[in-house]
């Protein structure tokens, strides 16, 4: 896993993305922090470079795609721990996608294991469809030996999160 928290202006960010992508291996993550700072008023951080619209959220919702395959993996987090439930035979974890219209989409479940030091949290990654992206809300429901887990609502911003 690599973390990025350092500089975080858009370009900054961008430019690490860019030179860090090629050493993640599959199955490995990057986790980009302080995406928030678009989320927040103009000129909240007034003696820092980075603000809205020159953020780590701007660099990372732009038409860059970092991954091999250009999909989107979307990280659950529960209590439950999902390895026990499923008596260690993971092929029992199943995970879907549901539209406002009722369409159901079944998601490819890439990972799903214990944090550790995390006090009991499991991970969960599920692999988005390319279709999927194109919706703006889903419902998300991972299923353990048929026994459907609550919803989770997935909203998807589609946009390219540029300033306006």
């Amino acid at each position: 896993m690599l973390v990025l928290d350092s500089n975080h202006a858009n370009e900054h960010v961008l430019q690490e993305l860019q030179l860090y992508s090629p050493l993640v291996t599959a199955g490995s993550y990057v986790v980009v922090f302080d995406t928030v700072i678009e989320d927040m008023p103009e000129g909240f951080f007034p003696d820092r470079t980075w603000d809205k619209g020159n953020n780590p959220k701007t660099a990372v919702c732009g038409t860059h795609n970092f991954s091999a395959d250009k999909l989107t993996r979307v990280m659950l987090f529960t209590y439950d721990d999902i390895t026990a439930m499923a008596g260690g035979d993971m092929s029992l974890v199943t995970a879907q996608a549901e539209d406002a219209q009722g369409t159901i989409y079944l998601l490819t479940i890439e990972y799903v294991g214990k944090l550790p030091n995390s006090g009991g949290l499991t991970q969960i990654v599920v692999k988005l469809a390319d279709s999927i992206r194109l919706l703006d809300k889903i419902w998300i429901t991972v299923t353990v030996r048929g026994v459907p887990g609550n919803r989770v609502l997935l909203r998807i911003d589609a946009s390219d999160c540029s300033p306006t």
